[in-house]
This record gives structure tokens, sequence and C-alpha cells, in this order.
């Protein structure tokens, strides 16, 4: 008995996902195969390496850093012109990431082929206020909620 998913489940994926973008050929895998798929679309021929990844979360640099063997195999193909190199990421949840492959970066792409825009960092703000106290409740003017403690509306 075999443990884990089958590599054909996420290639029959893949190739779903593949055919959204265009006409889609396979290559028979093997140590000398750069690539799994070739997607042609008008003015594009794209090469598709499928990976799998034991955690998808990350900024495309951690990304980078964790599959930097698969990118160099990647970027042997010339990334210029019409010719595009993308890595698609897939975990044992059924999750997808996609990256193209620039010759000194990637950048994180939906899986039809549109740049995503980064998420914004949510930074953390530090409290100032003493330990166990409570913000004062903003009411706006003309408002007639009693004032906490007192009975009173706010005047």
């Amino acid at each position: 008995m075999t443990r884990g998913r089958p590599v054909t489940t996420a290639l029959d994926v893949a190739i779903h996902i593949a055919r959204l973008r265009g006409t889609v050929m396979t290559f028979k895998p093997g140590p000398e195969n750069f690539a799994h798929l070739l997607i042609r679309s008008p003015g594009t021929i794209t090469f598709v390496l499928i990976r799998y990844a034991s955690h998808l979360h990350g900024t495309p640099e951690e990304i980078e850093a964790m599959c930097q063997d698969t990118l160099v195999l990647l970027r042997s193909v010339p990334g210029s012109g019409p010719l595009v190199r993308e890595l698609w990421l897939y975990s044992r949840y059924g999750g997808w990431r996609y990256f193209r492959v620039e010759d000194a970066c990637i950048t994180e792409i939906s899986g039809n082929g549109e740049a995503v825009a980064p998420e914004p960092k949510i930074e953390k703000k530090e409290k100032s206020e003493g330990a166990g106290s409570q913000p004062e409740p903003v009411h706006p003017p003309g408002d007639t909620t009693p004032q906490q403690g007192t009975g009173q509306a706010p005047g």
C-alpha cells in the first residue's frame, strides 16, 4: 500500500486549471524534463513545473528559498519574450499557489496567470494605556445614549 496522494491527482487538477488558459501539452516525467506542462495561449508559451509543498504559507521570498533547486531547473529555460516560466505548488490539503519565475525573483500570480497584489502588512499597535483600562466610547453629536455610570445623556 502506498502512502500519500498519487501525483497523477495533482497533475489532473493542474491540467484542468491550465486548460482554462489555453491549449495544454503534457511532458512525460523524467530527469531531463524541466516542466510538466506547456500552455499555449495567444501571445505566450508558458512552461509549468508542478511541485508538492509541505506548507504553502509564506512570502514569495520564503517560497523562493524553499524551492531553490526547483527554480534553478526552471530558470535554465529562457524566460523572455513570449516564453513564460511558472511554478505551481500544491499542498496535501488541496491548496494551490502559483508563481511566475523571473530571472531574479518570483512573483505570485493567480491561477489564470494574472499578477496578484501583495497582501498589506498589518502593524500591531501597542497599548499606551494602563493595564486593564478600557477606552472611552465615542458618541456622535446629538447622541442621547446615557453615559456609563452617570445615568445622564452626553452633553
